[in-house]
C-alpha cells in the first residue's frame, strides 16, 4: 500500500507552498543540480591545467593561483547575496501562489465586498518584490560574469611581465604558460557562471529538502487487514487527541453500530469532526484505542478502509464536468452500465427530478465548482455520489446546515431512504435532521457529555441536549 500524506500536513502547511514546489522550486532545484554538474567539471578541468603548470615553473602558477584568489575574496559577498535572495524569492512565489489560488477561489465574496483592488494590491506588491530580488540576482550575475575577467586578465598580464622583465624568463615558457592560464582562467569563468546559477537556485536546494523531511515526518502509516465490510460496530474505548499540546478529545468511548444511525451533537469547536477523522484513519489517536469490528485501527489498510466510507459535507466538493462524471466519478466501465447505476443513485437521493429538467441531463456541465447549480442540488449531487460508491459508511458532517428548508427536506428523505442499509454518522445542528437517529452522542468541550435515543435525551428536562433544544443551540 502506497503511504499518502497525513492531514496535519495539510493542515500546516498553506496552500501556495504545494503549488510554489510543484510549478516552481522542483524545477529550478533540479537546474541546480545541472548547474553543480558544470561546477565540477570545470573545476577537473582547473586542476589539470594547473598541474601542467605547477610542472613548468611551480613558482609562477602558484603566484597566479593566488592573484585568482584575491578575486575570488572580492567577489565572495556577491555569492552571499546571491544565495540569500534567492531564499527570498521562493518565499515570495509560495506567497505568490497561494495568493493567485485564493483569488480565484473567493472571487465571488472579493467581488461582492469590492475587495478586488485591496487583494490585487497585495499580489502586486509580492510580484514587485520578487521581481526585485530576481533583477538583484540578475544584476550580481552580470556583474560576476564580466569584471572578474577584467581583474583577472589584469593581474596575471602583470605577473607576466614582471616574470620577463625582472627575473628574465623565456618567452617561450611564458608563452605555454599564457595558453595554460588562458584555458584555465576561461574555465574558471565557466565555475563562475555555474556556481553563480546554482546560487541563484540555491532557495530550492533548501526547500525540497524541508519539504521531504515535513513529508517523512508525517507519513501516513497503516497495517495491512483488509475487510470486506463492518459486520458488528466500530468501537472507540478511551480515545483521546490532541493538535500539538491542545487537547482536543478526552477519553472518549462510543461505538457506530453496523446499519444505524448516530448523531454527534453539541457547539462548534467542541470536536465532532475530529471524530469523524479519526473514524475515516485521517487522524490517528493520541492515546486509547478504535476498533473496528474487533481489529485495531493500525492493523487496517486504510485505504481499503477509507473506499467503504462516503463523506457530505457542507463544503460541497464540485468538479468541472458533467452531472454524471461527478457522480460516478470517471468511471471507465461500459457507459450503459455506468448511465444505469448514476440514474439510480439519484433517485435515491432525490436529484432525478431537477436533473430530469435540465437541457442536457446527466450531461449538464455542472461548471466550476457546481456554480450552474444551486446549492441543494449541488448537495444531492453529492449524496448521489457517495451513494454510487457503495460505502458501508457515510458521514454527514453539517450537510444540511446552508440549505433552505425545502433542500432540506430532499437530504432527509435520502437519509431515510438509505437508513437501514448503511452506517449512517450525522453531525448537524438542526433537530429535524437528528430526530430520527437511532443513537446519539453530546459532545461538550472534547468529552461525551451525554448519550442516548433522541426521544430519551429531549425528554429529560435536566439534560444538555434538552437545553441546547430549548434554546436552539442546535
Amino acid at each position: 500500500m502506497p503511504n499518502v500524506l497525513h492531514r496535519l500536513l495539510y493542515l500546516q502547511t498553506s496552500t501556495g507552498y504545494f503549488m510554489n514546489i510543484l510549478a516552481s522550486v522542483l524545477w529550478t532545484f533540479l537546474g541546480a543540480f545541472q548547474n553543480y554538474g558544470g561546477v565540477l567539471v570545470s573545476l577537473i578541468f582547473i586542476t589539470v591545467y594547473l598541474g601542467f603548470s605547477v610542472l613548468l615553473d611551480w613558482r609562477i602558477t602558484l603566484s597566479a593561483v593566488g592573484a585568482g584568489m584575491v578575486v575570488f575574496i572580492l567577489f565572495r559577498r556577491f555569492m552571499t547575496l546571491t544565495k540569500q535572495y534567492s531564499l527570498r524569492v521562493v518565499k515570495e512565489d509560495e506567497r505568490l501562489q497561494g495568493g493567485l489560488v485564493e483569488f480565484m477561489q473567493f472571487y465571488k465574496y472579493l467581488k461582492s465586498t469590492s475587495r478586488i483592488s485591496t487583494t490585487g494590491q497585495y499580489l502586486e506588491d509580492i510580484i514587485h518584490r520578487a521581481t526585485h530580488l530576481r533583477f538583484k540576482i540578475a544584476i550580481i550575475g552580470g556583474f560576476l560574469a564580466n569584471l572578474p575577467e577584467s581583474l583577472a586578465v589584469i593581474l596575471v598580464s602583470l605577473l607576466l611581465y614582471v616574470e620577463i622583465a625582472f627575473f628574465g624568463k623565456e618567452f617561450s615558457l611564458i608563452a605555454v604558460l599564457i595558453l595554460l592560464f588562458y584555458r584555465t582562467f576561461m574555465r574558471v569563468v565557466t565555475l563562475q557562471s555555474s556556481w553563480q546559477k546554482f546560487l541563484s537556485g540555491s532557495g530550492a536546494l533548501k526547500v525540497i529538502p524541508e519539504a521531504l523531511e515535513k513529508i517523512a515526518k508525517l507519513k501516513e502509516q497503516g497495517g495491512i487487514i483488509k475487510k470486506d465490510k463492518l459486520d458488528n460496530a466500530i468501537r472507540f474505548h478511551n480515545v483521546s487527541f490532541s493538535y500539538d499540546t491542545k487537547l482536543i478529545l478526552s477519553s472518549i468511548s462510543m461505538e457506530f453500530k453496523k446499519n444505524t444511525v448516530v448523531a454527534l451533537v453539541g457547539a462548534s469547536g467542541v470536536g465532532k469532526s475530529t471524530i469523524v477523522d479519526l473514524v475515516s484513519g485521517i487522524l490517528k489517536p493520541t492515546t486509547g484505542e478504535i476498533m473496528f469490528d474487533r481489529i485495531p485501527y493500525q492493523n487496517l489498510d486504510v485505504s481499503w478502509l477509507r473506499q467503504h466510507i462516503g463523506y457530505v459535507t457542507q463544503e460541497i466538493t464540485m468538479f468541472n464536468g458533467t452531472i454524471a462524471d461527478n457522480i460516478s466519478f470517471w468511471d471507465d466501465r461500459p457507459k450503459e452500465d455506468v448511465m444505469r447505476r448514476v440514474e439510480e443513485q439519484c433517485r435515491k437521493a432525490y436529484c432525478t427530478d431537477f436533473i430530469e429538467r435540465l437541457p442536457f441531463r446527466y450531461d449538464t456541465m455542472v461548471g466550476d465548482r457546481g456554480i450552474n447549480l444551486s446549492v441543494g442540488q449541488r448537495q444531492r449531487v453529492a449524496i448521489a455520489r457517495e451513494l454510487y460508491r457503495g460505502p458501508d459508511i457515510i458521514v454527514f458532517d453539517e450537510a444540511t446546515s446552508a440549505l433552505d428548508t425545502e433542500s432540506e427536506q430532499y437530504i432527509q428523505k435520502s437519509l431515510d431512504a438509505i437508513k437501514g442499509t448503511k452506517t449512517i454518522i450525522l453531525i448537524a445542528h438542526r433537530l429535524s435532521t437528528i430526530k430520527n437517529a437511532d443513537y446519539l452522542y453530546v459532545i461538550d468541550q472534547g468529552h461525551v457529555l451525554e448519550e442516548g435515543t433522541f426521544k430519551n435525551l429531549y425528554e429529560n428536562r435536566n439534560s444538555k441536549f434538552h437545553q441546547m433544544s430549548v434554546s436552539q443551540q442546535i
